[in-house]
């Protein structure tokens, strides 16, 4: 069993304590899971779908699983939360897989954070994209899409993850905008 104890945490080069240790079992087993997939992805993510749906379903029955794709700046929900785990795996699909479809997944997270309604339940979303702001540019590393995200994700309590999958397009192979 882990405790408090066992667990430390870092940002950057200090420790923090551990204030609070809540087993998510109970009355907070509750999980809202969405699954955010960048619309403009490489379709060589089909390959990755079987592993995606299992994952889906291996989810205990006190989580809630939903589908959403990156397009346009937005989240478009394929598949609303759910307790039904074989109905939100069938809501998987290969992206549109079209250079331009997404130019930023950062306002697609933004998007789909601000639409989310507060619930006593934990949330976190798994997003599954190159990660390259095609909108606001390669100018800097402050993006200010990516910092509104972060912002908007920590202040609704929301835990972001995320899987790495290659981009339509040139940025899609550009080692030094994928870094």
């Amino acid at each position: 069993m882990i405790n408090r104890e066992d667990v430390m945490v870092h940002e950057g080069r200090d420790h923090d304590p551990v204030v609070d240790w809540v087993r998510a079992q109970g009355e907070h087993a509750a999980l809202e899971l969405m699954i955010l997939l960048d619309d403009g992805s490489y379709t060589t993510l089909g390959t990755q779908l079987d592993d995606l749906r299992n994952f889906i379903s291996s989810q205990p029955d006190t989580t809630t699983v939903g589908v959403a794709y990156m397009r346009d700046g937005v989240a478009q929900v394929v598949q609303n939360l759910t307790s039904d785990h074989s109905l939100a795996a069938k809501a998987l699909r290969l992206p549109l897989g079209i250079r331009g479809v997404n130019a930023s997944p950062y306002l697609s997270l933004t998007d789909l954070v601000k639409r989310w309604p507060t619930t006593a339940a934990r949330r976190a979303v798994i997003v599954v994209t190159d990660g390259i702001d095609r909108l606001y540019g390669t100018g800097d590393l402050q993006d200010p899409y990516l910092d509104e995200a972060i912002d908007n994700a920590l202040r609704a309590g929301i835990t972001v993850s995320a899987i790495y999958t290659p981009g339509v397009g040139h940025f899609g192979h550009s080692y030094w905008q994928t870094y």
